[in-house]
């Protein structure tokens, strides 16, 4: 049984049809009766005119979906940044998400969630710096280092998405005070990443923890220059770049006066935490 609210869409649509109809009728009956004169002129100005509103009719259609994939990419796009004090204030500016009101059943769950996820982040930097420790006590083979070094990009991964999570929760249970507690820690890393990378520095270390630093401090140049064309498939090119510009190798990969004089002094500096976070990088690209 038909509500009157079909009935009435029914009987308009059938309406429709019957007025297109009769249009259709009468248009065909024209076109039978008319006597019709062909001029070239004609044909090709209707032709064009034709052209004319199809392109612009595809201009429209591309304008649009452009428009709506640009607005799209605008609502979920969200900046990354952390380059300097400044992007890191301003991406924790943009994180903070409209305070939603929560009932006290969602609010429970997400505690329980915020701490197991808090549990997690402990267990595995636990773990990190057991792994961390190991490689600084032990004298391990190359290829351990790299095993080992792989497994704390991932945990360090795992710990970086973690966090992103405990943010997420922490602005909807506490909106107004999560960002400041949360970056803290972040902003005091870049201001110390900004004091120790210069480019001559972090270079030299990355060919130290490649060679070895009692390799570095002992060898002649003649044993330096040998291991190096070794290791030279190990050294990403902007690393062997900075090389090149800083004259610390010549174009053949050999090593200058110069060269041995800075490997083995960043040697003197070096220490194992500036091992495993030079090597990580090293490794890091070396997957990608």
């Amino acid at each position: 049984m038909r509500t009157t609210d079909e009935k009435i869409k029914l009987r308009n649509h059938w309406f429709k049809i019957i007025l297109i109809s009769l249009f259709s009728m009468v248009l065909m009956f024209k076109i039978a009766v008319t006597k019709f004169t062909f001029h070239f002129s004609d044909m090709l100005a209707f032709i064009l005119a034709i052209f004319a509103i199809g392109i612009c009719s595809m201009f429209y259609v591309k304008i649009n979906e452009a428009l709506q994939a640009f607005s799209a990419a605008g609502k979920f796009l969200l900046p990354v940044t952390k380059k300097n004090k400044q992007n890191v204030t301003e991406e924790a500016e943009e994180m903070i998400e409209p305070e939603v009101t929560l009932n006290e059943s969602d609010r429970e769950e997400m505690e329980r969630q915020l701490l197991t996820l808090e549990e997690q982040v402990k267990r595995m930097k636990q773990v990190q710096k057991e792994i961390t420790n190991r490689l600084i006590d032990e004298d391990l083979h190359e290829d351990d280092k790299r095993d080992y070094i792989d497994y704390l990009l991932q945990k360090e991964k795992e710990i970086m998405l973690a966090k992103q999570e405990v943010v997420r929760i922490t602005s909807l249970l506490e909106p107004e005070e999560m960002i400041e507690e949360e970056y803290e820690e972040d902003e005091q890393h870049l201001e110390d990443n900004q004091d120790e990378h210069t480019v001559q520095t972090a270079t030299a270390k990355d060919v130290v923890q490649l060679l070895g630093k009692e390799f570095v401090l002992n060898a002649s140049l003649e044993q330096f220059n040998h291991k190096m064309r070794e290791i030279q498939h190990s050294i990403t090119l902007e690393t062997a770049n900075h090389l090149k510009e800083e004259g610390l190798i010549d174009p053949y990969f050999n090593v200058t006066r110069k060269g041995l004089k800075e490997f083995r002094r960043a040697a003197k500096k070096f220490s194992y935490e500036d091992g495993v976070k030079f090597l990580s990088k090293v490794v890091q690209r070396g997957n990608r």
